[in-house]
């Protein structure tokens, strides 16, 4: 199909192409995921472990009986959870969407993983073109390419590997990811000597696999109270829309001004203003979990003193009696 479209649109235009069709497949089919609720699931698990006790012991038959009123107890508590639970998402489901897209919070996550993806979209699509118009040797092209390439998977890799034992949090690594971006950005725009480009390119590869990972559980992590079907909603439209249109406007200033420069400034940017939501939000969180700690000790101390009161209380009235 692509060496149908390709001579007739060109890359560009392909690219779009596919990500609008991805975008348009996705997304709906996102709204149909959701995870049960882990009562549900803990009524089914105990169900399961007692049919399996019934079949392997041999028991008495008053056991036996009372262990099949037990089934049958759970059995009817699981159908009445599940369909309880089948009800909730269905009548809910627009509620929970209306009420993730009136909050403020999940707009600023919408943007801090929006403006990131249309700086990625120009290393996606148009790295080897920006390699040519430097006017590099086709073997140096290769060697670059090769190089995002096989650190790309590596750090897909790695990062799957090593996530849980780095000591940052998925939403700390992407605005460290983000921040790097910025000097790698302008280094690869402003200083293009033949180990600059390599150095760039070897991280430009490993940034491009993480950029598909990080910005999910990024969201999930961000948006406290929500489910992980409505953060991956929600990371699909950023990156979607950010993919087509970021290679729009990199393409566009390219035509305009036969250079790349601009672009990948403007990306450097991008990256940046990505990377500060996303340490507001960090920031906001933080102070509203200090908040709550300190309510918690407050009421704990106010209860430790109405304890002592009531002790004092209590001991005068003892001593009056007596």
């Amino acid at each position: 199909m692509y060496e149908k479209i390709i001579p007739l649109v060109g890359w560009r235009r392909s690219v779009q192409i596919t990500a609008a069709f991805v975008f348009v497949l996705a997304v709906p089919n996102s709204f149909l995921i959701y995870y049960k609720d882990e009562t549900v699931k803990e009524q089914v698990i105990t169900k399961q472990a007692v049919e399996k006790e019934l079949k392997q012991d041999k028991k008495s038959d008053t056991n036996k009986h009372s262990e099949k009123v037990m089934i049958s107890t759970v059995s009817k508590n699981v159908e009445a959870m599940q369909q309880k639970e089948k009800e909730s998402n269905e009548g809910d489901c627009s509620k929970k969407w209306v009420h993730l897209f009136t909050s403020w919070n999940a707009w600023v996550i919408l943007i801090a993983i929006f403006l990131p993806g249309m700086a990625w979209t120009t290393y996606w699509v148009n790295t080897v073109s920006y390699y040519r118009s430097l006017s590099l040797t086709e073997d140096s092209i290769f060697i670059y390419g090769t190089s995002i390439a096989v650190t790309e998977v590596l750090g897909r890799i790695l990062l799957v590997i090593f996530t849980d034992r780095l000591p940052l949090t998925e939403t700390n690594l992407l605005i460290f990811i983000n921040l790097l971006f910025v000097g790698v950005t302008l280094v690869f725009v402003c200083w293009p000597t033949d180990f600059a480009l390599l150095a760039c390119s070897l991280l430009i590869g490993t940034g491009r696999g993480w950029s598909v990972i990080l910005p999910y559980t990024a969201a999930a992590d961000l948006l406290d109270g929500h489910r992980a079907d409505q953060a991956t909603t929600l990371t699909m439209v950023a990156l979607g829309v950010g993919f087509l249109l970021g290679s729009l406007l990199a393409g566009t200033i390219y035509d305009s001004t036969q250079s790349y420069e601009f672009a990948f400034i403007i990306n450097a940017l991008l990256f940046l203003i990505g990377a500060t939501l996303l340490v507001l939000l960090q920031v906001r969180r933080q102070y509203k979990e200090l908040k709550k700690r300190r309510k918690r000790e407050k009421d704990l101390e106010d209860y430790e003193k109405s304890l002592e009161n009531y002790s004092k209380w209590n001991q005068g009235f003892e001593i009056e009696k007596g």
